[in-house]
């Protein structure tokens, strides 16, 4: 991007600083407009609900893939391994 300075005959980019006449100065201090950059309150509200949300969800997956699954493929393979020696005893069994 590139920014004409009155008074400046030369193209001047965001990143290299001017020389310029104190008029030329005042004026462009004088119509910049500064704002900072903040929430409205419902907004800072919306914002901490999304953190929250996300904070949960987080913790909640870490139950989940540190407990929960494992817990669960845990017992369905002792329940497997269960049926497989009562099919090994039935079938001696019929023997």
């Amino acid at each position: 991007m590139t920014l004409f300075l009155k008074n400046v005959d030369y193209p001047v980019n965001n990143f290299e600083i001017a020389v310029v006449k104190e008029n030329t100065l005042s004026y462009l201090c004088s119509k910049l407009i500064i704002q900072p950059i903040m929430f409205d309150f419902d907004q800072y509200l919306g914002f901490l609900a999304f953190l929250t949300i996300l904070t949960i969800g987080f913790w909640v997956m870490i139950f989940l893939l540190t407990f929960v699954i494992p817990y669960w493929i845990g017992g369905a393979l002792i329940e497997r391994l269960k049926e497989i020696k009562e099919e090994r005893k039935a079938k001696r069994a019929a023997h």
